[in-house]
């Protein structure tokens, strides 16, 4: 189990994510300037999106991983919708962990190197965003059942990544020096990838189609989010009960 949770992540991104960890933040808001927009409207509607996701279940009292946490900035977004939570979040980065550690100190959070943590079956909610066009494609399915192994029978797990057909995502991304040199993922192979793991599809949804100075026509997102032409997606996964 040691040697899977280092392989998820090769050395170099290890090092690079460890280096940049104090301006990250700062790094993808420089990114994402020409959408008008900054790290937390792009992370405050995610969240809000899978809430929604999850209107028919119960989102409270709910025990949430965050597989690689970056900045840990979504510990308090996901407070704003998933009331009495407790939250952890799993990364790879040991000063991420350390920063997140001082900056969040809500008894109810917890911040983890993968290192750190064995997989428990505990969580009724997993998520990423972004992470796994860094894993190394070979890592990718064995990743997956890492955190298949952390949701408990029932739970969700909520998969956000990056929209390589949409051409404004692919500017974004060469544009971002820890992002230029990832390996992108289609939506068609990440539920193939998921499904080859054990997960039941719930549904695979676009969200992020205008820039701010489009914004006038956002209140149509929510009609047009099958269309695969999003800045991201989003597939909603369960893991089903024995």
């Amino acid at each position: 189990m040691l040697l899977l949770r280092q392989n998820m992540i090769n050395n170099q991104n290890r090092s690079e994510f460890d280096s940049i960890a104090h301006k990250y933040n700062q790094i993808l808001n420089k990114a994402l300037e020409l959408t008008g927009e900054s790290t937390t409207y792009y992370a405050l509607n995610r969240i809000n999106f899978l809430q929604k996701s999850l209107k028919s279940e119960n989102c409270e009292n709910l025990k949430i991983l965050d597989f690689g946490c970056g900045d840990g900035k979504s510990s308090k977004l996901f407070e704003k919708y998933f009331k009495s939570l407790k939250y952890t979040g799993i990364e790879i980065s040991e000063n991420f962990v350390h920063l997140n550690k001082k900056k969040f100190t809500n008894t109810n959070y917890d911040f983890l190197h993968v290192d750190e943590y064995i997989p428990d079956s505990s969580f009724d909610l997993a998520f990423c965003n972004g992470v796994f066009h860094h894993i190394p494609k070979e890592e990718r399915l064995s990743t997956v059942k890492y955190i298949f192994n952390s949701i408990k029978p029932g739970g969700f797990f909520a998969f956000w990544e990056n929209n390589p057909y949409n051409p404004g995502t692919r500017y974004l991304m060469k544009k971002t020096p820890f992002d230029k040199n990832a390996s992108m993922l289609s939506p068609k192979n990440t539920i193939k990838m998921l499904r080859n793991t054990g997960f039941e599809i719930i549904s695979t949804r676009f969200l992020f189609f205008f820039p701010r100075f489009l914004s006038l026509f956002r209140v149509f997102e929510p009609y047009i989010s099958m269309l695969p032409l999003g800045g991201q997606y989003q597939v909603l996964a369960k893991k089903n009960k024995i």
